[in-house]
């Protein structure tokens, strides 16, 4: 596996598996890392996707901190360089995803803890703990559960799930309004705000408990990150009342 691949995990790691966007961009050094068994196509391909998801984090870390999108290159090359420190032939595909979700994600972590507001400092790594969680449990389950992610039920939105999601939406759109700085537990809350919805949704699309069960447990999996936080924070308040 080339540093090209490895960095195009992690970044999809990073960016939630969000969609590449198009890259005018082009790093003919790219195609010098690559293995020799790759045609002159696979490696323009791979060079591409390298290029957009770089492009892609550089976008969204612009949007979250104006003015620190171009540190986005010297975190990347950070990010890569503590990938290649695995060994692909002596780990799975789980223990080497886990490893860059534990390892590798600190840089852009740090990077945006840096630039964000005061209230907001701790979603960054509220956010890896729930990628960590998410990961774990999908090497967890067994393969009739990892299946179920691609069951088109789920897909399926019917008009009780698009009032609910318009009412979610609105409450986001009220705190932008307000252009309020989300805190780790403003955005717990939002997520025990969103679980009945996500609940009925499968309730109603998805009629197999097999499925339910999957996307259900998968959701509990991220928000138990929420519970240790609370429990975490709970503990510190104790800590100062007897102080």
């Amino acid at each position: 596996m080339s540093k090209q691949q490895k960095f195009l995990i992690l970044a999809v790691a990073a960016l939630a598996a969000l969609q590449f966007v198009t890259c005018q961009n082009e790093d003919d050094a790219l195609a010098d890392n690559l293995p020799a068994s790759y045609d002159n196509m696979d490696k323009l391909k791979l060079m591409i996707q390298y290029r957009r998801a770089i492009s892609e984090l550089e976008s969204k870390v612009e949007k979250i901190c104006p003015g620190h999108g171009y540190k986005v290159e010297n975190v990347t090359m950070e990010m890569t360089s503590c990938v290649e420190q695995f060994k692909e032939d002596e780990e799975t595909i789980c223990s080497l995803s886990q490893k860059m979700l534990e390892r590798c994600m600190s840089p852009l972590e740090d990077l945006l803890v840096e630039c964000i507001p005061s209230p907001s400092k701790a979603i960054p790594p509220m956010v890896t703990s729930m990628m960590k969680k998410l990961n774990r449990y999908v090497c967890r389950i067994n393969g009739e559960h990892i299946f179920e992610f691609a069951n088109p039920c789920f897909k399926h939105i019917n008009a009780k799930t698009q009032r609910c999601i318009l009412r979610f939406s609105a409450k986001l759109e009220d705190r932008q309004r307000r252009k309020e700085y989300p805190s780790a537990q403003d955005a717990c809350e939002l997520m025990d705000t969103f679980k009945p919805c996500f609940q009925s949704h499968l309730n109603t699309a998805c009629r197999n408990p097999i499925t339910r069960e999957t996307f259900l447990q998968a959701f509990d999996e991220v928000a138990s990150v929420c519970t240790e936080i609370k429990v975490n924070e709970n503990i510190r308040n104790n800590e100062i009342e007897l102080a």
